[in-house]
């Protein structure tokens, strides 16, 4: 099943170091990086719901 990743480069709960070798162990389509918080979701909706869009897409 392939992997897309989103990195949240201001995250504090997560370092976006320790987001990006998770992403790397699942060896990811695609990783985009936001300068977002944890909350990327929120703050992000539009590039969250074009990553989710692409992923979906390519099945």
């Amino acid at each position: 099943m392939p992997v897309w990743y989103q990195v949240s480069n201001q995250d504090k709960m997560i370092h976006p170091d320790t987001q990006r070798e998770m992403s790397a162990r699942m060896n990811p389509k695609k990783v985009i990086e936001l300068d977002a918080s944890h909350a990327s979701m929120a703050t992000h909706p539009e590039e969250i719901a074009n990553l989710i869009k692409e992923a979906a897409a390519s099945l």
